[in-house]
């Protein structure tokens, strides 16, 4: 468990603006700004939410099946 840990937080750590990601909660969307506990992400044209880095699921790869 500790090494899942430290994995995601490497994985959030190196995040960085225009990296694409899933939250927790299922949301899709595009890094637009990194801040000290929280990400800008871009979820559709014109709208971007606020998000805390623990909410985020992992990044989305080009293998995920979503287009």
């Amino acid at each position: 468990a500790k090494k899942q840990q430290k994995k995601k937080e490497a994985m959030i750590a190196a995040l960085k603006k225009g990296d694409k990601v899933v939250t927790s909660g299922g949301i899709y969307g595009t890094v637009a700004a990194v801040e000290d506990q929280t990400l800008l992400l871009k979820i559709a044209e014109n709208t971007k939410i606020r998000i805390a880095k623990s909410a985020i699921g992992g990044p989305v790869g080009a293998d995920d099946g979503s287009s």
